[in-house]
């Protein structure tokens, strides 16, 4: 009897240790940012496992949990964050980061509102997701861009401008043009159009304190001026068709200054200086 006992003890301890070893193998993959899918527009975040526990949030379909961990002790829930809210979600309804489909693009707290935005990819379509959401978990206000074919370029994208004491969140979509919301409500303030000017895609950008960006495209057009009321200053021309691929645009104590990937005479690229009125200043090669 004890012997037998002796070997359904070893026999045990042998599966929970296989089995603590295959958590921990899922733990290591099902850590991090984790996006919404499967549901028709949100899934609950609960305070323990289970439909019993208390909802803390409503997580949108295309949102983003936060610091997701596989729990070992229960097999279909992932422990995560989700604004100021720790809880749990049913692993059916989040994808990881690492399986792709989605890329994280803003992800900022400005007084108590964490605000987010997430591209996704489904069905050869590029879409954008922004949302804010409280310390509570509440989501104050959410923005979606419509669907755009996918190419090799990002279609979409989003970043905080406005002022220090305005501040705006800039949300871009290659068909519907730039769009300005309050950061506080969601608000949309205004939208540049993409008939009105052509800012391209994978952005690069640039901002003053006084809310002025500076923006332009990887394919084109060079960097275009637009003020914080949406109003379009200047578009640059850096004068020369061997002049392309632009892939990030800085602010220096010469003007703006904008890095290409081709570039005459540079196996390497090089960058133009534009001043603050677009003209052209210095042509250099790297």
């Amino acid at each position: 009897m004890t012997k037998r006992y002796c070997l359904l003890v070893a026999l045990l301890l042998a599966l929970l240790a296989l089995n603590g070893a295959a958590r921990a193998d899922w733990d290591e993959i099902y850590y991090g940012d984790m996006m919404v899918v499967n549901c028709e527009e949100w899934v609950s975040l609960r305070e323990v496992p289970g439909t019993g526990g208390d909802r803390l949030a409503k997580v949108p379909l295309g949102a983003m949990v936060a610091e997701a961990e596989w729990v070992p002790l229960y097999d279909q829930y992932v422990y995560c964050r989700f604004g100021g809210q720790w809880g749990y979600v049913l692993s059916k309804y989040l994808r990881p980061e690492d399986e792709g489909g989605f890329a994280v693009v803003l992800d900022e707290t400005r007084d108590g509102l964490e605000v987010v935005a997430v591209r996704s990819y489904e069905d050869s379509y590029e879409s954008l997701l922004a949302y804010a959401v409280d310390e509570q978990g509440k989501v104050v206000w959410s923005h979606r861009t419509v669907p755009v074919e996918i190419t090799e370029l990002d279609r979409t994208a989003a970043f905080i401008g406005g002022t220090a004491q305005e501040p705006r969140v800039m949300v871009y979509n290659t068909e519907e043009g730039l769009t300005a919301l309050d950061l506080f409500t969601g608000e949309a303030l205004w939208t540049l159009a993409r008939q009105d000017v052509w800012l391209g895609a994978s952005l690069s950008c640039a901002m003053t304190e006084d809310g002025t960006m500076y923006i332009g495209g990887y394919y084109g057009p060079d960097p275009v001026a637009i003020d914080v009321d949406g109003r379009v200053l200047w578009q640059a021309d850096s004068g020369s068709d061997d002049i392309f691929w632009l892939y990030e645009i800085e602010l220096t104590d010469e003007g703006v200054a904008a890095h290409y990937d081709s570039f005459p005479d540079s196996t390497v690229g090089g960058w133009v200086v534009y001043g603050l009125d677009g003209t052209v200043k210095e042509l250099c090669g790297e």
